[in-house]
């Protein structure tokens, strides 16, 4: 018999709700026109490089995005070309880490999860303790900071183990849900910036 403990019926509640969170926000994403999402993309960048934090930023972590997440091509440019050293996630078993990225496309490969890391060849970790600036991907985002990843966990536990990061969320107004299902094991971010601006942050 299997020592695991059974989930109880509001756990199995709040599972279905961030399944059913998870479909509908990636299609409101992909709904978006994609010159909406190109400019969304390019206003983002902008608005981070007018913040005191990221002009302040030696290093900081960023994701190379899918279609269904806010770009991210206009503001690893940005951070290459403001002398930023850009790091970016690599998935190994069920553990996250970063590595430095030479602004290479072809030192990018795709992972378990169909999305580009840094070649395993090519991987230079970086520290946690070295990071100033975490830019964070999420399926959805609540006005206050909460959190729906992709459900792998990766970013959230990552983040619990080192609470002393500043996270960035991005997203489009469609990813903002007031009453967004997470849990206490769903990390939230210090900071929520969309296209329009930002719409949460706490230090």
């Amino acid at each position: 018999m299997s020592g695991k403990k059974r989930p109880s019926p509001a756990e199995l509640d709040i599972r279905r709700l961030k399944i059913f969170y998870r479909r509908l926000l990636k299609t409101k994403i992909l709904a978006i026109p994609l010159r909406q999402r190109d400019e969304g993309a390019r206003r983002v960048a902008e608005h981070i490089r007018k913040w005191p934090r990221y002009q302040r930023s030696e290093i900081i972590t960023a994701y190379v995005s899918a279609d269904h997440e806010m770009g991210t091509e206009p503001l690893l440019r940005m951070a290459r070309n403001d002398g930023k050293q850009v790091a970016l996630p690599v998935i190994d078993s069920d553990e996250m880490s970063f590595s430095l990225w030479n602004g290479k496309r072809s030192d990018l490969v795709l992972n378990r999860f169909g999305l580009r890391e840094p070649r395993r060849s090519s991987c230079r970790l970086v520290s946690p303790s070295r990071i100033d600036l975490m830019i964070v991907p999420g399926r959805g985002f609540s006005p206050k900071g909460g959190r729906l990843g992709a459900g792998g966990g990766f970013y959230d536990r990552f983040l619990s183990r080192h609470p002393r990061l500043h996270s960035v969320g991005l997203a489009f107004q469609e990813q903002i849900v007031r009453d967004l299902p997470i849990t206490d094991h769903d990390v939230p971010v210090n900071a929520i910036l969309t296209p329009e601006g930002w719409l949460h942050r706490t230090r």
